[in-house]
């Protein structure tokens, strides 16, 4: 969108030159790699000559009233109700006391870091009618108010500054919940400014994403597990939109196959080719690692799956083990549109208990293991005598003879004694060699995936989850 003459002037500029390049084309004879090369051109000299008839009959006048409908909107239509008015950047500034340099940042980011008051003042100075039902605000219209109710439904102040809070909004004048985060959170939990300021009205569904297997982390307050898993539902709901998901029933589920196929394809059994096997099923692997609430899950968007790890061991091993372990579950009744897991603590009761999460682990071990972990943990237990104070020993020695993974030996370990109630993870945990998994994981997704595809917002939140920057 053109904002100012300076902008006019040099897309003015552009589509001339646009214009020339293409009528350099014979468009009688022409070879299809020309054709292409022209109607790349054409594509782009049309985009140009829309937004300026845009900006043209903007600056007459023709418009004159404009809608808006959502908190996503209203950005866009201050600067046309400014181009309208006749506005230049420096008469709106002007007119609210500001700098122009100021207007400039908040056109540029879609006023981004601005406060709703601030945002609402811009509409006044522009003559505009609000929706009062998407904006009213209040005397009580403060930092301190919103983001204690925010806290209480589960969205901690720093929460809200890392993951909900766009890169443009650092805040320069508002250093608090400004007019991107409020964007953020219309988008993710559909909360209107009102909404924040009334803590009856902050309601959270009980659960996100189809029928929930496994709710609770051990000892994780409702309120933090309902707004956590609204929000990972929300990001897996947009990476399902443009990772090329494959509908649920071409997921394997035999585990000697799975280990078969991933030591072909790439020629070693671990996390990084795990990693990309899954990729080549068309099962998108978002890494997320905010401390708590769940360590992994399963959705299914619209027949399609996407796989959630949020493991806090800095072990690949560990990383593999739960992700063949939410892969047995993405290929679960693949009848299901909507499906989702959430993975409750290694210790819980829940997991000790339910048929399909024991068939998960036992599914992990087969594929990391070679179909061989029953065998491999039946030794460890002879080798150390039964007695569990010696199995880590026990478990170095039976890894180096039968040059299996120390990390993937000790985790089924783990997983089996849980079953007799037995907490030996953080043993396994020492056993595992250190590296960064999180960031593998999150670097495959980047590779794969063209984010740009996404809405702004949408591709806003998701590279504030992957901690990258984000491409204009």
């Amino acid at each position: 969108m053109i904002k100012n003459e300076r902008q006019y002037r040099t897309v003015v500029a552009l589509a001339k030159k646009l214009e020339s390049d293409i009528g350099r084309f014979d468009s009688a004879d022409l070879d299809p790699i020309r054709e292409a090369e022209r109607e790349a051109l054409m594509i782009h000299y049309e985009e140009l000559r829309n937004d300026l008839r845009e900006y043209e009959m903007l600056r007459s006048g023709e418009e004159g009233s404009f809608e808006v409908r959502s908190l996503e909107e209203l950005p866009q239509v201050l600067v046309k109700a400014r181009i309208a008015s006749r506005l230049t950047q420096r008469d709106l500034a002007r007119r609210l006391g500001l700098k122009e340099q100021q207007i400039q940042r908040y056109e540029a980011t879609g006023y981004a870091s601005a406060s709703l008051s601030r945002v609402l003042e811009v509409a006044n100075a522009l003559g505009l009618s609000v929706e009062s039902s998407l904006f009213t605000v209040s005397s009580h219209m403060s930092d301190p108010v919103i983001s204690a109710n925010l806290d209480r439904v589960g969205l901690p102040k720093g929460f809200v500054r890392e993951r909900l809070t766009p890169y443009a909004a650092a805040g320069e004048e508002c250093g608090g919940i400004n007019y991107g985060t409020l964007v953020a959170l219309n988008r993710v939990f559909q909360w209107t400014p009102a909404d924040l300021l009334d803590l009856e009205r902050l309601r959270l569904a009980s659960a996100s994403g189809g029928d929930l297997a496994f709710k609770l982390r051990q000892r994780a307050p409702n309120r933090l597990f309902n707004a956590y898993t609204t929000y990972a539902c929300y990001l897996a709901t947009a990476l399902a939109q443009v990772a090329g998901s494959k509908a649920s029933d071409s997921v394997p589920t035999d585990a000697g196959r799975i280990t078969k196929a991933i030591i072909q394809a790439y020629g070693s059994l671990n996390f990084t080719s795990g990693l990309k096997y899954v990729w080549d099923l068309g099962v998108p692997v978002l890494p997320l690692r905010d401390p708590g609430v769940f360590h992994g899950a399963c959705w299914r968007v619209n027949g399609n799956n996407v796989i959630i790890l949020k493991q806090t061991s800095s072990s690949s091993s560990r990383w593999f083990f739960d992700l063949m372990h939410e892969l047995w579950h993405a290929g679960r009744e693949p009848e299901l549109g909507e499906r989702a897991v959430i993975e409750s603590a290694d210790d819980s009761q829940s997991r000790r208990v339910s048929f399909e999460e024991i068939a998960a682990s036992h599914f992990a071990g087969d594929v990391l293991l070679s179909g061989r972990p029953e065998e491999l943990v039946k030794r460890c237990i002879a080798e150390a005598q039964g007695k569990i104070e010696w199995l880590k020993n026990a478990v170095r020695k039976v890894s180096a003879d039968e040059n299996v993974d120390i990390g993937a030996l000790s985790n089924y370990v783990a997983f089996r004694l849980s079953l007799q109630g037995e907490n030996w993870w953080g043993s396994a945990t020492n056993l595992q060699p250190r590296d960064d998994p999180w960031s593998i994981a999150r670097d495959e997704l980047v590779m794969r995936v063209d984010l740009t595809r996404l809405e702004t917002g949408d591709r806003e939140l998701l590279c504030r989850a992957l901690a990258c920057e984000m491409e204009v």
